[in-house]
């Protein structure tokens, strides 16, 4: 078991420990960043400029979505865990996963809902879905990654961040490999 994050906090190597994992989460952004740019240029590249603008589209309606899901659970539950006892922690990080998951599934369901009655594509549809359900997976991860940040386990963090962009972008190149979107 790790330190409790003000144990951590207070100790001497305090400094070194938020040093050192500022450091890996600089380095796996910047790692993220080229993954990112890499898998647009084989996304914008194999769908061409019509076809980008509903990629672009899909992804925008996504994100509003997870905008208004979220509505800051995420940083409450950094705050509740910060301020729980272990004993409670279980229960509550049970919860707020289920609850951001629920919100994030009745968001995406509403904007395919509004997309369907308001006459949006096939393909506006099918990838406000799949990009739907990516978010939910984001979602998931980011809650259950909340115990990491509390305790400034930045290294682990990061790798994961970095994992998850590498997952994205290799997605990118194998759809464009098996001719998605043409």
């Amino acid at each position: 078991m790790h330190e409790r994050p003000d144990d951590i906090l207070d100790s001497a190597a305090a400094g070194s420990v938020i040093i050192r994992g500022g450091a890996h989460r600089l380095l796996a952004y910047g790692a993220g960043m080229v993954l990112s740019v890499a898998g647009m240029i084989v996304v914008t590249r194999t769908l061409g400029p019509a076809r980008f603008g509903v990629f672009q589209s899909i992804l925008s309606i996504v994100m509003i979505v997870g905008a208004v899901t979220d509505a800051g659970l995420g940083a409450l539950g950094i705050r509740e865990y910060t301020q729980r006892s272990s004993e409670s922690r279980d229960q509550m990080m049970a919860t707020l996963l289920g609850i951001r998951v629920s919100l994030t599934c009745v968001g995406v369901a509403a904007a395919v809902l509004i997309l369907l009655i308001g006459g949006g594509s096939g393909d506006l549809v099918v990838g406000t879905v799949l990009a739907g359900t990516g978010l939910v997976l984001t979602v998931m991860q980011t809650t259950v990654t909340i115990p990491l940040s509390v305790e400034l386990r930045n290294g682990a963090l990061s790798l994961i961040d970095l994992l998850r962009q590498v997952l994205t972008t290799a997605a990118y190149v194998v759809a464009a490999l098996v001719g998605a979107g043409t």
